[in-house]
């Protein structure tokens, strides 16, 4: 997904608009990594292992965690999808003032039901910035370019 974005603004007329990468942690992860091959048992947080692709991959973007993004976890624990769904948009359009276009990376459907997916993108996406929804198999990956 980040390549994508790195390859759309790539086009000229994209190219002077700035990478914004949110990123969401919480819940249960914490937003922690254990390393078990380093001696000292360091931790890494996943922004660390972001910013190391970023660099990696050469893409110039702004990283900032999302900081309302635990509570949208915790409120929605008990509560039907449709509520978190309508969290989850209240969220981007926060995080999406002054977007171009926004990119979400989402997981494999797990409701009951194609209709019931579709109606949660429909909610995720109400009102927002123009959106691209992502979605893959696997990890697609690349430093050859």
């Amino acid at each position: 997904m980040l390549q994508l974005a790195c390859i759309v603004n790539m086009v000229p007329l994209w190219s002077r608009l700035k990478l914004r990468v949110r990123l969401c942690e919480g819940g249960q992860s914490q937003g922690t990594l254990e390393v078990e091959s380093h001696p000292a048992q360091a931790v890494v947080t996943y922004r660390d292992r972001l910013t190391d692709m970023l660099t990696r991959l050469r893409i110039e973007a702004e990283l900032a965690p999302v900081q309302e993004w635990r509570r949208i976890v915790e409120r929605s624990r008990h509560s039907e999808w449709e509520a978190y769904a309508k969290n989850i948009n209240s969220m981007i359009l926060q995080q999406a003032e002054e977007t171009a276009v926004t990119f979400i990376y989402l997981p494999a459907p797990s409701f009951e039901g194609k209709e019931a997916y579709y109606k949660f993108l429909e909610i995720i996406t109400n009102n927002t910035p123009p959106t691209i929804l992502v979605h893959g198999i696997s990890t697609v990956t690349s430093t050859t370019l």
